[in-house]
């Protein structure tokens, strides 16, 4: 049997072969006759490897999983703000969050108990929403396409936490950001003209943005995987000295990026856990609240100096403002605000901010993509109905993070998400490297924190069980 199925191989091979050669001979020499048969090989390839995912092959999760994680996160293009028509890179991450959404639904039974749990179901909540937004958003397929995204990576990560371990989901995001990261300081000394922000107005230094669509993200990626490294070292997943090559990989990254808030977040993440292994997180709080109460007393009797001076040297402009008003960011917030009072229940749509506020924002255009804050722009894009199951998820991973002694995935991932959120979108807008990496530590708390399969099931449980689901099947 096994003899017939090489010769038929074999045979099948040759009569390709010889049809490419057939066609070149009759004049058929353009690119697409030239890359046929490495079309051919990518689309065998591709069928290959959905299936070993399908069967739950671990080498196929774990390339799976690399590719997901850095493919997206590369830039091939650079658009206008608010043209969020779909382009061939658009159409590329749709193709993959299609493929996902396939595999993820043929593949239900295997991951499902990690559904019940709060936060996961909340999420799951707030996607159901984002989805049916696109009902009423002004580019409609474009927030049906970023929230199913986001429902692709959320299933996807449940998936890959019921196949694989956390040894080995650690150890490929920490290789995988690694040489991505790696690969975007070879394309700053290859490509310096791409690999740069071109310069703006008041900056004086470049700013790296190496394969990645802007400095900020790529700043965003580097801390993912500061977030990655640090547990798994902590764990003993990772060999030490390697973990410090990642380490500085990351922080030189951010420092070239020029990113003061994603610098700023991950420090004082950092600095939380570092308080909450010594058991002096709740005395930090006390003395933050007495330190900012005590500073907003100052400021209101007038009693403090002025510092426009040390303020300007801390910003690109040299201008104070930049820093008291965060970049602009406090003008677009009140802007966000008056928004979403238009249409407080339902918002505009799912990740419909750019097309929203392109239309009447007034300040810089570059700040005018999304609400720059976490929950202003749930508020801005699903209102008020897709906004509590997302600050419910959030709390509930606040709560976890402050009770729960643990050194996973979450430890440094969950406050650095909290700080950076302040200023910025990104579970909340188009998924990310962030999005994937947040949905994995949660399922993985989740699998961490649910009994074997089979035991204790909760009445979303129960529900799927009655529908005729199978549930249970992942490992913690």
């Amino acid at each position: 049997m096994r003899g017939r199925i090489g010769c038929l191989d074999w045979l099948a091979g040759f009569a390709v072969a010889t049809a490419w050669a057939a066609w070149l001979l009759a004049g058929q020499r353009d690119v697409v006759a030239y890359l046929l048969p490495v079309a051919i090989v990518c689309v065998a390839a591709g069928g290959f490897g959905f299936l070993a995912v399908v069967q739950g092959r671990r080498w196929a999760m774990a390339g799976l999983l690399a590719v997901v994680a850095v493919l997206p996160a590369i830039s091939f293009r650079s658009r206008e703000i608010g043209a969020v028509g779909l382009d061939w890179q658009n159409g590329l991450k749709l193709g993959l969050w299609a493929m996902l959404l396939l595999t993820c639904a043929l593949t239900f039974r295997i991951y499902a108990g990690l559904l019940r749990d709060r936060a996961l179901l909340a999420v799951l909540s707030f996607t159901g929403i984002g989805i049916l937004s696109s009902l009423y958003s002004p580019v409609p397929a474009y927030s049906a396409a970023c929230a199913l995204g986001l429902l692709a990576y959320l299933l996807f990560a449940c998936l890959i936490v019921a196949r694989c371990s956390e040894r080995d989901i650690m150890l490929i995001l920490c290789h995988g950001l690694a040489l991505y990261l790696a690969a975007s300081w070879i394309s700053a000394v290859a490509m310096p003209e791409s690999a740069f922000l071109p310069l703006q107005e008041g900056d004086e230094d470049h700013r790296l943005m190496g394969l990645s669509s802007h400095p900020n993200m790529l700043a965003v990626e580097a801390a993912c995987l500061l977030c990655v490294v640090l547990p798994a070292a902590a764990r003993g997943y990772l060999d030490r000295r390697l973990a410090w090559v990642f380490g500085l990989l990351g922080a030189a990254t951010i420092l070239a990026t020029g990113s003061r808030t994603t610098a700023l977040a991950l420090a004082l993440s950092v600095g939380a856990v570092w308080l909450r292994q010594r058991r002096a997180l709740p005395a930090g709080i006390v003395l933050s609240g007495l330190g900012a109460a005590g500073i907003t007393l100052v400021f209101g009797l007038g009693l403090m100096p002025r510092f426009d001076g040390m303020l300007g040297s801390f910003s690109r402009s040299g201008d104070a403002r930049e820093i008291l008003t965060l970049t602009g960011r406090t003008d677009l917030w009140l802007f966000v605000w008056d928004t979403f009072l238009d249409r407080p229940l339902l918002g505009y749509g799912f990740n419909s901010a750019e097309a929203v506020l392109s239309r009447g924002w007034y300040g810089n255009a570059d700040a005018g993509y999304n609400a720059h804050n976490l929950l202003l722009q749930a508020l801005l894009t699903t209102g008020l109905v897709g906004a509590v199951p997302l600050t419910f998820a959030l709390a509930v991973l606040c709560c976890r993070w402050l009770t729960e002694q643990s050194r996973t995935l979450s430890s440094y991932l969950i406050p650095y998400l909290m700080i950076l959120g302040a200023t910025e979108a990104h579970i909340a807008s188009v998924p990310t490297l962030l999005t994937l990496v947040l949905f994995l530590a949660m399922a993985l708390t989740a699998a961490e924190r649910q009994a074997p399969a089979g035991s204790g099931a909760g009445w979303f449980s129960r529900m799927l069980q009655g529908c005729g689901f199978r549930l249970g099947g992942y490992a913690p």
